[in-house]
């Protein structure tokens, strides 16, 4: 047995782990042992080195192939022994043989890259000896390389891709087995996106020395898809093989190395509208898409396409030109450097086919190979329907108005009435502001009742407390934006108004909802209107009765059909505009179109009511699903004829129209004055009055001549209050003694809608009178009048028709008949004045009258009579009016004749008569002259 002492040239560091192999005779590595270098770097196997007995062999079960596994644990004091007898340090611990010596590797060694030791064959063959491995040197080994793409550019398509590897090596043994390995490794994420190997040999070293430096070329393909703008790093790690294993011995792994780097291109694109400038697109015929794409690692100097497409964001399919092709805009460009930007093209398209959707910009880099023919080959692409920057979205706007009480299209008319808008925003950018704008309008054109005309689409007026504007920043693509109109909707019954509304964003319109025909907009404002009846009749007048029907047509317009409603009346009185405590209802309905007609019935007691004007009120409700009902609409107008039903009245009073009283004297053309006050007439309207003449005694029409006794008026009614006068001439002397009462009835086109006919109303009746007279001298009861100073008269004067128990006044005045004038006396007129109050319709009543019948010889004198109503003085005889009269010159009844006296014989030469003739011819100027002077007086 021999020691074994191993002299690696003094450049084996202290503390290293070599393992010592036996080769058996058939030359297979046969027994093996670990040993750890001394303090001087020597391998010594003697006992004075090292006791084989001390640790025999201890640092052989961290040997793990050419690896020492635990560098904590080398111990250089640790014996080896070889053979199976015990260890005896006695003796060397190699047996005679041949030994091959190998390093192993541990962390540090690795650490340092540097070339593992190994010796050539040993044989021990006499104790003692000491062996020497020159030249065994640890050298490191240095590693660089170049990367490249297949082509020997510094960059590589995002694609797959071939990349060259060209990695130089140093210090290496000659023809000794490596394996050098590269990783292409992507720098952002160290991800390993390709590995590849080969064993080579180093070839002699310069002046064939046993080390060498040289280089390898590995080759690989890589998908750097979707790592565009990172970087591919070449990694190498050489290996060699100790005891068969292999073993890391260098490797050059500087993400930083630029030599070892390649460029994946990048390129990012902010699509932009034309008219915003930012991604939120505008909705119209024109819209432009301006596409700026930005680039980088891109190669100076080399010349680059740059195509876009639009596709649609939801679908991702290609957006099609005219001519059906894909939409494509493109660049070519020379790159100046790494990084730059680009503004492609404008795409121009038809964005109101995509509200409410987004298109997203995608684009294919290419890199022209002009050393081979211009190739285009594809760099990378940017194509991801997720990428805000490279969407442009138009939004979508979808509204619902209502109106706030009924929470439906139908709209309140109302004085204030507030129309929500709920206005649903849709492909919004989030964290973008925005301003939504609403407008209301008219529906369809229309003249309101001051007779202005509104054009559908103009502007309805609201009101100021109106949110007709609001402006906010996107939380989220789809969004709800109330607005509100508050409106005096007084204007808009029967109408239909629409919300209009207006996206901006940027001052700029994105996207407008203006759709006159879109009912979501709509708010419906119902139309009432009535015609009331009276349902006997058929016309607008009551009649009489104690259940008379009431019958109100109500047209409604502009409904909503499928909904349900139900009118609801009640009657009011004109004159108060108080009810009357009549209601009445349709009931439930649901109408099949917009417009038509309901029934309302009120059953009245006409008879009980009395004379009124009726007004039919009708409100419109809208009936909910729950059985709410909302009052939407009112037709209240006490001035509208068509809601007006009328039981007018008359009331009379008949008078004689001479004097204007109660009483007319029966003469030959006797005339009755009857004035007609009516109440509660529809004005404008033409009606006609007729009366007829009833005998109060009987109950039946006064007869003349066995004719009744008629009038007619025709008039107008310029108000619903007034009066007509209805005139009756009749021969009255068939009449006296009698009384008339006027029975009138009032007609509306042959409708009887008045009547009075009360044959006990005073004020409808008129007595017919008349008085006869006999006028006598009251010594001798004849019509031949005494000669007296002071004669009486006596005229008895019958009378007929008067009402008992009522005053009258009877006057009478003596007339002259030859001259027809009064007869004047000293005293002044002739008359006489009686009051008396008849017990009896018929009767007689005397007049007394005083007369100086000396004066009248020869003269004709005429009683004449007047009956006046009440006490009449003698002064107001002037002025009053007769009820009745009885003044004829030539009825003998009425005269009495103041006979002449017989002349004496005169006696001659008697002058006595001169004087009395004289003094009578004074006496009668006298008179002449009082009588003028009280005519003057009168």
């Amino acid at each position: 047995l021999s020691m074994l002492k191993l002299d690696i040239d003094g450049n084996c560091r202290a503390n290293v782990p070599f393992i010592i192999v036996r080769i058996d005779d058939d030359g297979t590595e046969g027994e093996q042992h670990v040993i750890v270098t001394d303090e001087n770097g020597m391998i010594d196997t003697s006992a004075s080195a090292r006791l084989h007995t001390n640790g025999t062999n201890s640092m052989d079960k961290y040997a793990d192939g050419g690896v020492f596994t635990d560098t904590s644990k080398l111990d250089p004091a640790a014996g080896v022994w070889f053979g199976d007898s015990e260890p005896d340090d006695s003796l060397g611990a190699l047996p005679y043989g041949r030994y091959k010596v190998y390093e192993l590797q541990t962390e540090q060694l690795a650490s340092e890259q540097i070339n593992m030791l190994e010796s050539r064959i040993i044989e021990i063959t006499r104790p003692d000896r000491i062996v020497s491995l020159a030249p065994m040197v640890n050298l490191n080994t240095d590693l660089t390389s170049e990367a490249s793409s297949a082509e020997g550019n510094d960059f590589i398509a995002a694609a797959a891709a071939g990349v060259t590897d060209t990695v130089h090596y140093t210090n290496l043994t000659s023809h000794r087995r490596y394996t050098m390995e590269t990783q292409f490794v992507l720098k952002s994420t160290k991800e390993v996106l390709a590995t590849v190997s080969k064993d080579f040999y180093p070839p002699d070293g310069p002046n064939g020395t046993s080390t060498a430096g040289d280089s390898v070329t590995l080759e690989a393909e890589i998908d750097a898809m979707g790592h565009d703008g990172d970087f591919v790093v070449a990694c190498d790690y050489l290996y060699e093989y100790v005891m068969g294993t292999k073993i890391l011995i260098a490797s050059h792994a500087d993400m930083e190395d630029e030599a070892q780097t390649l460029r994946i291109p990048y390129i990012r694109t902010r699509a932009r509208d034309g008219r915003t400038g930012d991604n939120a697109g505008t909705v119209c015929g024109n819209a432009e898409i301006i596409d700026t794409v930005t680039y980088a690692n891109l190669s100076k100097g080399k010349v680059f396409r740059l195509t876009a497409k639009l596709a649609d964001a939801e679908t991702a399919e290609y957006i099609k030109g005219a001519d059906g092709e894909d939409l494509i805009v493109e660049q070519t460009f020379v790159c100046w450097n790494e990084e730059g930007s680009i503004d492609m093209p404008a795409f121009e398209i038809d964005s109101e086919q995509y509200a409410g959707k987004s298109v997203v910009v995608t684009e294919e880099l290419y890199w022209i190979d002009e050393e081979n023919g211009d190739e285009e080959i594809l760099m990378t692409s940017h194509v991801s329907v997720d990428d805000r920057d490279q969407t442009a979205s138009y939004p979508n706007i979808h509204t619902s108005a209502e109106d706030e009480n009924t929470a439906e299209h139908v709209g309140v008319v109302t004085e204030k009435t507030v129309i929500t808008d709920a206005v649903r925003l849709s492909n919004l950018i989030p964290g973008q502001e925005y301003t939504v704008i609403g407008t209301l309008v008219y529906k369809e054109q229309f003249t309101d009742s001051k007779g202005k005309t509104h054009k559908s689409g103009d502007a309805v007026p609201v009101m100021e407390e109106s949110e007709t504007e609001t402006t906010f920043t996107a939380d989220a693509a789809e969004m709800e934006i109330v607005l509100s109109y508050v409106v005096d909707s007084t204007v808009l019954e029967g109408q239909t108004t629409v919300v209009f509304e207006d996206l901006i964003h940027n001052g700029i319109t994105v996207a407008s909802h203006a759709d006159l025909n879109d009912e979501e907009q709509f708010v419906h404002f119902p139309g009432l209107g009535t015609q009331a009846v009276d349902k006997e009749s058929g016309s607008s007048f009551v009649t009489k009765g104690t259940e008379v029907i009431l019958e109100d047509t109500v047209s409604y317009s502009n409904l909503i059909p499928g909904m349900t409603y139900n009118v609801k009346g009640v009657l009011t009185d004109k004159n108060t505009g108080a009810s009357i405590g009549i209601m009445s209802e349709s009931g439930s309905f649901v109408p099949e179109t917009a417009d038509g007609t309901v029934t309302v019935q009120f059953t009245v007691n006409s008879e009980e009511a009395g004379t009124r004007i009726y007004v039919v009120f009708e409100d419109l409700y809208l009936v909910k699903d729950d059985g709410t009902e909302i009052l939407i609409v009112k037709h209240e107008d006490v001035d509208d004829e068509e809601q007006t039903l009328y039981s007018p009245e008359i009331g009379t009073t008949a008078t004689d129209a001479v004097s204007g009283t109660h009483e007319a004297q029966g003469t030959e053309k006797t005339v009755i004055k009857d004035h007609i006050g009516y109440r509660n007439l529809k004005t404008g309207e033409e009606y006609t009055v007729s009366g007829i003449l009833m005998d109060k005694s009987t109950g039946e029409p006064a007869l003349i001549d066995g004719e009744v006794v008629t009038a007619e008026a025709v008039f107008t009614a310029d108000d619903k209050n007034g009066y007509v006068e209805l005139t009756f001439e009749f021969d009255g002397t068939e009449l006296v003694g009698k009384t008339v009462v006027v029975f009138e009835s009032l007609l509306y086109e042959d409708l009887e809608i008045a009547l009075h006919a009360d044959i006990e109303d005073e004020d409808q009746s008129v007595n017919i009178i008349d008085i006869h007279t006999s006028a006598r001298d009251a010594m001798n009861g004849t019509h031949t009048a005494e000669w007296d100073h002071e004669a009486v008269i006596v005229d008895k004067v019958s009378y007929k028709g008067l009402t008992p128990g009522k005053q009258y006044t009877l006057y009478g005045i003596v007339m002259i008949r030859a001259t027809g004038e009064l007869l004047v006396q000293a005293e002044g007129m002739v008359t006489g004045l009686t009051e008396f109050i008849p017990e009896e319709p018929e009767g007689t009543v005397e007049i007394i009258f005083t007369v100086d019948t000396e004066v009248l010889q020869g003269q004709e004198l005429v009683v004449f009579e007047r009956l006046y109503e009440g006490s009449i003085s003698i002064e107001d005889t002037a002025s009053a009016i007769p009820i009745a009269k009885h003044e004829d010159l030539n009825d003998t009844e009425q005269t009495v004749t103041v006979p002449v006296k017989p002349k004496p014989i005169p006696d001659t030469g008697d002058t006595s008569n001169i004087s009395l003739w004289g003094a009578l011819c004074i006496m009668s100027m006298v008179l002449l002259l009082q009588l003028n002077g009280k005519r003057k007086r009168r």
